[in-house]
């Protein structure tokens, strides 16, 4: 009887449905016995993460050392830029520099006044007061710099402390002399190492003045330059050699912590991003069927991003470092789109005829971000084929690259080129190096392609030449209304040439503007030989852009 009841029992339970070889109960006690189940199956899986997590964080060596090279290899740090960077020896050597300069002034102050070295040695040193002596300037600079050398390049540490410290002890003891020292030199009647005179002597002035002045430009250097650049340089290394320890398909569901947003100059967060939407009708095919003569990734009929690139979070197609290629193409994009539309504020640097170049800063970019306008006496999808499918014949025609070659092609509206600039005129910019993601697409008739600087495996940064880095940038090109044979044309171009030492902003204008202006020339030359019969083209309709006055 008591199997009977059973069966019947479970003939009045509700409908089941098999699944993988699984019985799925709906309703009742079960269906809650298996949500448990399944809350009890992801707290085990939550936990057992969490263990593996701990034991690589407490472990000794989180990066393994290859790791860690290659990471250093892919920032483009040597090891020794590492340990003790270019920046930070400048540092201790204005710091050497501040002492010698204030010996060189004293010596030249006690023979100045007639007393000589060894008379200047024994009322200056010696006979040492406060009052009359200037003796302590020097011993004050001495002191700043033995406590600098000892603090940042013996401890190498990454912190301001000690340089406010003596920069306090200096502005005080300074400050304080000011008021007590003699400059009328009324003590020359009691003490004969006085100066006879009763008009105080400019190199006192001096001494003081520029042991001041040292004493903060110290400051500024440690603060704004070495311990920015040096955090900066940690963190793009340890963020590669992450990447290389830790790119598995694993590795985003140990912890979030592993998942490493990487730094840019921008700021904000990272995200995908979907540009503009195109017109309705962009996606359909041509009904000609017919092909653009300049056939690729702009077809007469197709004018919209491929379905990756619609703010899809995720191209399975893709591998994970095209995947981190295609999420730079994506911010540069969003960061470009901003540019373009900010109007006002726009500085002018250089004008001709028909070409004009300005710049602006934004809020969260370091430099200055440039903008050059100007006509393309040729259609829009000829400019287009230049610019973007024929990029690797780009040094046939444009003599500010030594070299333009493709690494990689992400997908059609995705890429990765390696370009090597010329040096600046006169040489004073060395040759420089970049690699670059760029993405195009098509908004109606405007063709826009974005770039921001990357890294690849192909062209790591080498010793023989400056690895640059360049910002969001990229060109826009745009029919002109009621003239096909014309377009618009505007390139944004945001550089770091990773100078190693202060460069003076003035040098830097003068290099990246004669950059686009050169690039400008040659390509309306280009142009005109190519595309154009010279007879029919004046001068003064191409414009040679590079010739002329700012």
């Amino acid at each position: 009887m008591e199997l009977q009841s059973s069966l019947l029992a479970e003939d009045n339970r509700p409908s089941t449905s098999s699944r993988r070889g699984r019985t799925r109960v709906y309703g009742g006690t079960d269906e809650r016995d298996m949500t448990d189940a399944v809350q009890n199956r992801n707290e085990s899986a939550r936990q057992a993460a969490n263990v593996l997590y701990a034991s690589r964080s407490n472990s000794n060596d989180p990066i393994p050392r290859q790791s860690h090279s290659n990471g250093m290899a892919a920032a483009g740090v040597s090891e020794r830029e590492l340990k003790f960077s270019s920046v930070r020896r400048m540092f201790c050597l204005l710091t050497a520099f501040d002492f010698l300069l204030m010996l060189l002034l004293w010596i030249i102050y006690i023979n100045i006044i007639g007393l000589g070295i060894r008379n200047g040695m024994i009322c200056q040193v010696i006979n040492y007061d406060f009052k009359t002596s200037m003796f302590d300037v020097v011993a004050l600079s001495f002191v700043r710099m033995g406590l600098l050398l000892i603090a940042y390049a013996g401890f190498k540490s990454r912190h301001w402390a000690m340089v406010a410290i003596t920069t306090a002890i200096t502005s005080a003891l300074l400050l304080s002399k000011v008021f007590i020292y003699d400059f009328s030199y009324d003590a020359h009647k009691e003490d004969k190492c006085v100066l006879y005179t009763d008009v105080a002597h400019p190199v006192d002035y001096i001494l003081l003045i520029t042991s001041f002045t040292l004493a903060w430009i110290e400051v500024w250097v440690l603060d704004f330059k070495v311990i920015p650049r040096e955090r900066r340089m940690l963190a793009s290394v340890h963020h590669h050699s992450i990447s290389q320890s830790g790119n598995s398909e694993r590795t985003p569901l140990l912890s979030e912590q592993n998942t490493y947003r990487s730094p840019t100059l921008y700021g904000g967060q990272q995200g995908f991003y979907s540009p503009i939407g195109t017109p309705k009708e962009s996606d359909t095919e041509s009904e000609s069927g017919e092909e653009s003569p300049y056939s690729g990734s702009y077809k007469t009929g197709f004018q919209s991003l491929p379905n990756s690139q619609r703010g899809s979070s995720v191209n399975l197609a893709a591998s994970i470092q095209e995947q981190e290629y295609i999420q730079k193409a994506k911010e540069s994009t969003k960061i470009m789109d901003k540019v373009l539309a900010t109007k006002e504020g726009w500085v002018m640097e250089k004008q001709s005829d028909t070409v004009t170049l300005d710049s602006h800063t934004f809020e969260g970019i370091t430099g200055k971000v440039y903008r050059l306008m100007g006509d393309v006496p040729i259609a829009a999808e000829q400019l287009v084929h230049i610019l973007w499918e024929d990029i690797d014949n780009t040094r046939q025609w444009n003599n500010t690259v030594l070299e333009v070659k493709t690494l990689q092609q992400i997908d059609d509206h995705i890429d990765i080129i390696y370009t090597q600039a010329a040096p600046g005129p006169g040489n004073v910019v060395a040759s420089r190096d970049f690699v670059i993601v760029r993405n195009y697409w098509e908004r109606g008739d405007r063709h826009q392609c974005s770039s921001i600087g990357a890294e690849h495996p192909a062209k790591p940064p080498t010793d023989n030449i400056v690895r640059g880095y360049n910002g969001t940038g990229g060109w826009v090109i745009e029919p002109v209304e009621g003239d096909q044979t014309k377009c618009k044309f505007t390139w944004l171009l945001h550089s770091d040439l990773k100078f190693k030492v202060w460069t003076p902003q003035a040098i830097i204008d003068t290099a990246l503007c004669h950059v686009l202006f050169e690039m400008h020339s040659n390509l309306i030359k280009h142009v005109r030989k190519t595309y154009l019969d010279s007879t029919t083209v004046s001068v003064d309709e191409t414009g040679d852009a590079g010739n002329q006055p700012s």
